[in-house]
């Protein structure tokens, strides 16, 4: 299902996952690309979505942007790879965000929101993070945010 540096990160972070005995539970998931989701919790509360199709293997964690988790990102690199990994607005299919927008179809462009002192524009109503087959660095930054929302819970 997946090639070369991608299948070797994705079974890393399962195997790291398992090891940090994070419950997961996996269902088939035909949606776009997307073959299978994968969910991991802590004390019943979602903490990372993991999607899965040919040649794709994306990972979301969550991430709420509290003082304590900007306290605990405090270095610039990992700073910048959040930055580049916020998810962008897709234009949900039910429409919630452009209703609450009070814009039209053909204006509606996502929200702005600042994120560690940065605005960044045409992101997701829920500034979720969406990494689109991490690389080496991306999936260090998702760990540390996996484990994160475990010692916070």
């Amino acid at each position: 299902m997946l090639d070369g540096d991608l299948e070797k990160n994705a079974l890393d972070f399962i195997k790291s996952v398992q090891e940090n005995k994070l419950p997961t539970t996996s269902k088939k998931y035909e949606y776009g690309k997307y073959a299978i989701k994968a969910t991991i919790k802590c004390n019943s509360k979602r903490i990372c979505n993991i999607y899965m199709g040919k040649n794709s293997f994306d990972v979301q964690p969550v991430a709420e942007y509290t003082d304590k988790f900007n306290a605990y990102v405090n270095d610039l690199e990992l700073k910048s790879i959040i930055w580049d990994n916020v998810q962008k607005c897709g234009r949900c299919q039910n429409n919630t965000c452009l209703k609450q927008s009070g814009q039209t179809k053909e204006t509606f462009r996502g929200f702005n929101k600042i994120i560690f002192g940065k605005e960044i524009d045409n992101t997701c109503k829920h500034g979720n993070l969406m990494f689109r087959n991490p690389n080496d660095n991306e999936f260090d930054c998702i760990q540390k945010i996996v484990y994160f929302n475990k010692q916070c819970l």
